[in-house]
């Protein structure tokens, strides 16, 4: 049987151990070292920096070996163009427009506008940025359906492409759509199903 707690403070968890703390690993330097890490920060930025200085002609081949999208040139171009700001004070960072973290990433809405940056912390960029590829493979999963949807129109004879198309103009519910908008192709791959369909049923479009 457990005694009674002398003091309410007896109940309390004990308090969480205090991190590691090392010198930093660089001889004359007494700056403690980066949690996990061998060197304090500035002596791990340097020691970086001496790494890339030396490894230069081969970062650059490995670089100019690379290929970017459209969309990831402009945005490393972007990120390229706010740091300049940042260097220069020209642009300040602010806490992150969703839940005000201090540790914030620059995020764009369009990346040919640079300066049009939006602050988020690391969770909430990385929501955006999942957010915004899924949107990207939606978009091309709907075009190579449209895209299907086109050529098995293109293989009908001209008469039933005709019909085909005036029924894809009165739209999903018969109140009419104009020719390319969405409720028209959606209309055009419902009756292009009906007509495969009914061909495989051995009867033919009307």
């Amino acid at each position: 049987m457990r005694p009674a707690p002398i003091d309410e403070l007896d109940d309390l968890p004990p308090p969480r151990p205090l991190p590691l703390l090392r010198p930093c690993g660089r001889k004359g330097c007494r700056r403690w070292c980066r949690p996990g890490g061998r060197y304090c920060r500035p002596c791990a930025t340097a020691a970086t920096r001496r790494w890339r200085d030396r490894h230069r002609g081969e970062l650059e081949q490995r670089e100019r070996a690379r290929s970017f999208s459209d969309e990831e040139r402009a945005i490393r171009s972007a990120r390229a163009y706010v740091a300049q700001y940042l260097k220069r004070g020209k642009l300040g960072k602010t806490p992150c427009g969703v839940c005000g973290e201090h540790e914030v990433l620059a995020a764009w809405e369009d990346p040919r506008r640079p300066l049009s940056v939006d602050w988020l912390c690391r969770e909430h960029y990385h929501e955006r940025r999942d957010a915004r590829r899924e949107a990207a493979i939606a978009r091309a999963d709907l075009s190579a359906e449209w895209r299907r949807v086109r050529d098995e129109f293109a293989l009908l004879p001209q008469d039933v492409q005709a019909g085909v198309h005036a029924t894809a103009l009165q739209g999903p519910v018969g109140h009419g759509c104009p020719a390319g908008s969405t409720l028209y192709w959606w209309t055009l791959r419902r009756e292009l199903a009906r007509y495969s369909d009914r061909q495989r049923a051995g009867r033919f479009w009307t």
